[in-house]
């Protein structure tokens, strides 16, 4: 399975915004996608989202271990869906490390929710997210818990892929993002190298519609091996209608 989190800057976004992209997932993937309906600020601040990420992870473990069956889930989203994934991963590892994911999906991920580095960027504004808007959202979810939530990414990164089974890693950023930093800075804490692509916006992976380089770059994403269902030909899974 893959657990994922929608984007929205953790004040917007739906299971309908995303439903596409999760779509192009499992037809990619061979993996059943969970998509989380995750409760959003500013009714409902940090840390609820995380812990809905989290609860859904415990939740499908609970199940599968009752009916004896051993699940291989990674975990992943977009922008602050990526942040979101991340967080729940690294609050699993503390409180249950056997439910660690088997990989992580992390799209323009946003770890500074202090919002510094996003306003600092070269692009923070005129290409289509705005640093000073994204700021706005961290406050309203974050609030006073933006600089521990920031350092606790920091602390805990090298214990969750420095332990028995870490996960596989794939970290996407786009070049014309006031999150580009960010993606970098976390790639290199988790060891691996982003998947770059220095033209295109943030949310990318939402534009393929309108954008002939924002669907190849999604494609290359989405077919990431680290997500590839081990014994599954993807040619075996069902398209779904287009109607």
């Amino acid at each position: 399975m893959l657990v994922f989190a929608h984007g929205g800057a953790f004040v917007a976004g739906s299971l309908q915004s995303h439903d596409r992209l999760c779509r192009e997932l499992a037809i990619s993937t061979g993996r059943m996608v969970v998509a989380v309906n995750y409760r959003l600020a500013p009714e409902f601040p940090a840390p609820a989202a995380v812990e809905d990420v989290a609860a859904v992870m415990r939740a499908l473990h609970r199940e599968a271990a009752a009916d004896g069956i051993s699940l291989d889930v990674a975990l992943g989203g977009d922008s602050a869906g990526a942040t979101l994934a991340l967080l729940a991963a690294l609050r699993l590892h503390q409180a249950a490390p056997e439910l660690v994911p088997s990989a992580l999906w992390l799209i323009c991920p946003n770890v500074d929710l202090t919002g510094r580095m996003a306003r600092e960027s070269d692009c923070a504004e005129g290409w289509g997210l705005s640093a000073a808007a994204m700021s706005h959202c961290l406050r309203l979810w974050a609030g006073a818990e933006a600089v521990s939530l920031t350092d606790s990414c920091a602390e805990l990164l090298g214990a969750l892929c420095g332990g028995e089974h870490p996960p596989r890693v794939l970290v996407a950023t786009a070049g014309l993002d006031p999150l580009e930093a960010e993606g970098h800075r976390l790639a290199a804490a988790l060891g691996v190298t982003p998947l770059h692509f220095p033209g295109l916006v943030h949310g990318f992976v939402q534009l393929g519609d309108v954008s002939p380089a924002c669907a190849t770059a999604t494609r290359e994403v989405v077919a990431w091996d680290g997500l590839r269902a081990r014994g599954y030909p993807i040619s075996s899974v069902m398209r779904p209608s287009t109607k």
